[in-house]
Parts: structure tokens; C-alpha cells; sequence
């Protein structure tokens, strides 16, 4: 590095030297920084995704999906995963390129030739708020068709192999309701020993039990719930009514994101929705408080994670930069205390936003704003 090998001259250098020096100090840094940025990307990643694959991987197999389907599902959710991953791998580059840097004393002879961190840490800043832009352009402009396209994958092979679905002796949640079987096959598709639960939001729910079961294909080729020799009664109810069958379409559009399979791609989870279509569906008089709270934190989170790239740059570079003799074990706790900070702000405010004491934007910003404004008064402040 040129000032660690001529501190004198970097020193009593000025004007277009000094200016020299400085954006090659500023290239250098963002070298630093790139490294630990990169690396932190691809293993949290690779984490997310195998988590994603330990929680899915029994499930989609069990319901016929092919390895290469579920390879492509997985794959398809990079995009969610990218508005968590990036502010992460931000934070930890940055700091873990200055507490490279400060490990060799070369921050202590950067700050010995006159020039501050400030100096150095416009280009980083630019950095973070381009990332933040990406990070907004695919959270919003790839990741509902990647999230409808995935779980499309689930439907069609589902669709194929309903009965899948059921394992024996454990309970199986499906949309507005929850199902267990004691015996069943698969590729006939016929249960025995049902039991239901049918979920009623305003309303006390519905249990119905019955000895035989089979799941069938309606014309338009969705499956439907057919039961023989039932009972009914309303849960904490005594009164039980008797039927010889019944039959339940079972929504398994809304179980993938799609309102109705085959008929377009209109979507109902929060995730598969763009910015314009959350704000269409929180103006429906009817919906649910519960519904209502989610999608008003869905797009809180949506207008206001991706620019943590930015504040992390911005409070990351100075806090780094305190304690110029530090290392890399210095650099991970105050990642961990800023990311941790960040989040309890984030669900603070998503307790506002639930409580509709904060709007929804407002209250998921809460984290931007208190870690910004900090960052601002200690990047003024650094040497």
C-alpha cells in the first residue's frame, strides 16, 4: 500500500498529489472490502438455501416433485433471499475491510498522512446506495413472478399426485383448514380415518370426521376432498350432525400464491404481489384485520430493507474505523450488534404498523432512520 511505504511524502503532499492519493486509498479500500462483501454473499446464501431445502426438500419429494423442479424452485427464491443476504454481506464487508486494514496499521497511517475516513468513504457510499437501488429493482421487479413461478412448480406436481400431500398420523395444514388421516394411499389416492378442522376467522371452527376418503380431480382439474360416512359438530359444541358424504374443493391456488390455477396468474400472498397491487388489496373494505397486518408490513418491508445496504455503509464505516488497531473479531461483534439493532427496530416498528399506530412505510423505516441519523452525526465526526 503506497502510504504505509512513504508516510513522509503522503504527508507533506498536496493539491492534485494529495487529490491522487486519495482516490487510490479509496480504490484500495473498496478492494478491501470487496472480498469479505463477496464471501459473505455466497455463504449466506448457500445457507438460505439450504435451510429452504431442509424445511421444503421431505414435502415437495413426498408430493412428486422431481429433484430438477425442486433445484429450480429453490433457485428461483434467490431473488427473496437478495433483500436479506445484501445488507448483511454490505455491513460485514465494509467492516471487515477496515479492520483488515486497521490489523496492519494501515489505518494508522492513513490517518498519519492527514487524510480521514470521510475522505475515503464517498465512493463506498455511492456503492451502498446503487446496491440499495438493486436491491429494490429485485425485490420489486423479479421476485413476485419468481415467487408465483416457483410455487407454480408445487401445484402442477401436486395436482398430479394429491393424495401425497397426507401423512399418515400427522397433521397437514392446507388453506382454511387442517387435516390428519391414520391411513391412506398415495397413488390411489383413498384415505380412511379422517379428521378435519375447518378454520372459520369470525366464527367458532367446524369438525368433521369421517371413516373413508379419496381425493379426486374436478373438471377444470383441480382436486377435491371427497368423504364418505362423516360427522360433524362445531368446535366446543355437543350437537353433531351425520352425512353420508361431502365433498371439499381444496384451494390449492392459494396454497401456491394463485388465486385460480389455470385461469391466470392473479396472487393472493403477500410475497408474489407488486407494491401497486398491495396497495390496491389493503384499500378492499373486506378484509380481514389479520390479512390487513400482514400486507401492510409486506409493504413496509418492501419500501424500506432494501435501502439497509446504504445505512449499514453509513453507520458501518465509521463505527469500523473508531478502533484503528482492531481486528477481524472486533469487525464481527459490531456486525452482530448493528444487525441485531436493526432488527429490533424493524419489529418494533412492525408492532406500530400492526397496532396501526405508524404507517406501514413509516414504522418499517423506523430502523432506517435511527441507524441513518446515527450514522450521519459519527460519519461527520470521523477522523
Amino acid at each position: 500500500m503506497p502510504v504505509g511505504r512513504s508516510g513522509s511524502h503522503t504527508a507533506a503532499a498536496s493539491g492534485p498529489e494529495r487529490d491522487r492519493q486519495v482516490k487510490t486509498l479509496q480504490r484500495y479500500l473498496i478492494k478491501e472490502c470487496a472480498t469479505p462483501f463477496l464471501l459473505t454473499y455466497v455463504v449466506a446464501t448457500f445457507l438460505f438455501l439450504v435451510r429452504q431445502l431442509r424445511d421444503e426438500a421431505d414435502d415437495l419429494l413426498e408430493a412428486g416433485v422431481q429433484l430438477v423442479d425442486m433445484a429450480r424452485f429453490t433457485l428461483l427464491l434467490l431473488p427473496v433471499f437478495s433483500v436479506y443476504v445484501l445488507p448483511i454481506a454490505v455491513l460485514l464487508g465494509v467492516v471487515f475491510g477496515i479492520a483488515r486494514l486497521s490489523k496492519d496499521s494501515e489505518m494508522v497511517a492513513v490517518r498519519a498522512s492527514g487524510i480521514s475516513l470521510r475522505q475515503l468513504g464517498p465512493p463506498l457510499l455511492v456503492l451502498g446506495a446503487v446496491l440499495s437501488v438493486v436491491c429494490f429493482g429485485v425485490i420489486e421487479g423479479f421476485a413476485p413472478a419468481a415467487v408465483v413461478t416457483a410455487k407454480r412448480l408445487v401445484v402442477s406436481a401436486v395436482l398430479r399426485r394429491p393424495a401425497a400431500l397426507a401423512n399418515p398420523g400427522q397433521w397437514m395444514e392446507l388453506p382454511g383448514m387442517k387435516m390428519k388421516v391414520e391411513s391412506g394411499d398415495p397413488d390411489a389416492g383413498t384415505m380412511e380415518n379422517i379428521e378435519l378442522i375447518l378454520i372459520e376467522e369470525e366464527q367458532p371452527n367446524l369438525i368433521v370426521t369421517a371413516r373413508r376418503g379419496a381425493f379426486l380431480k374436478s373438471a377444470t382439474g383441480v382436486p377435491v376432498l371427497k368423504l364418505e360416512d362423516c360427522e360433524a359438530h362445531v368446535q366446543g359444541g355437543r350437537a353433531v350432525t351425520w352425512f353420508a358424504w361431502a365433498t371439499i374443493p381444496l384451494d390449492l391456488g392459494t396454497l401456491s400464491g394463485l388465486k385460480d390455477l389455470g385461469k391466470g396468474t392473479t396472487v393472493s400472498e403477500p410475497e408474489s404481489m407488486h407494491l401497486h397491487e398491495l396497495a390496491r388489496a389493503l384499500s378492499e373494505q373486506s378484509l380481514s384485520a389479520k390479512n390487513r397486518s400482514k400486507l401492510r408490513n409486506e409493504l413496509g418491508e418492501r419500501c424500506s430493507l432494501p435501502f439497509a445496504c446504504f445505512v449499514f455503509v453509513l453507520i458501518g464505516l465509521p463505527l469500523a474505523g473508531r478502533n484503528v488497531r482492531a481486528g477481524r473479531s472486533y469487525g464481527l461483534a459490531l456486525a452482530f450488534m448493528t444487525i441485531t439493532l436493526y432488527y429490533v427496530l424493524l419489529m418494533a416498528g412492525q408492532t406500530l404498523v400492526e397496532r396501526e399506530l405508524a404507517h406501514p412505510i413509516l414504522g418499517n423505516w423506523l430502523p432506517n432512520i435511527v441507524l441513518g441519523f446515527a450514522g450521519i452525526v459519527l460519519y461527520t465526526r470521523a477522523e
